[in-house]
């Protein structure tokens, strides 16, 4: 397949999970949902703005990426396994959550970040 039809097709899917048209939850406030799970995925996400409440999330065997983002988790519920992820130029800010990290590398420079009220657990990781 050609590349931009590779693109439409992730542009596609990525706009039908954001409304809830393929079951991923129903959509919350500002586009996103109740729970989404993701495994064996790889996301990349650039120059972009996201907000999720009241969620769960899952991912496993999965590399993610955020570049100059900016992301509001509050009431949430993430774990993440055997993963990769790294976030450059962003700020993030984490209420009221539980969250681990098990297995995995992590990086983040030229960030701000701050989390209150939380529990976290991160085992045999470097950073």
């Amino acid at each position: 397949m050609k590349k931009s039809v590779w693109q439409f097709v992730t542009i596609l899917a990525v706009t039908a999970t954001m409304f809830g048209v393929v079951g991923c939850g129903h959509p919350a406030a500002g586009g996103g949902s109740h729970s989404t799970n993701m495994s064996n995925g790889t996301g990349n996400m650039s120059n972009g703005t996201g907000n999720t409440s009241n969620g769960t999330g899952g991912m496993s065997n999965g590399t993610g990426n955020m570049s100059n983002g900016t992301g509001n988790t509050s009431n949430g519920t993430g774990g993440m396994s055997n993963g990769t992820g790294s976030m450059s130029n962003g700020t993030g800010n984490m209420s009221n959550s539980t969250g681990s990290m098990s297995n995995g590398t992590g990086s983040m420079s030229n960030g701000t970040g701050s989390m209150s009220n939380s529990t976290g657990n991160m085992s045999n990781t470097s950073s």
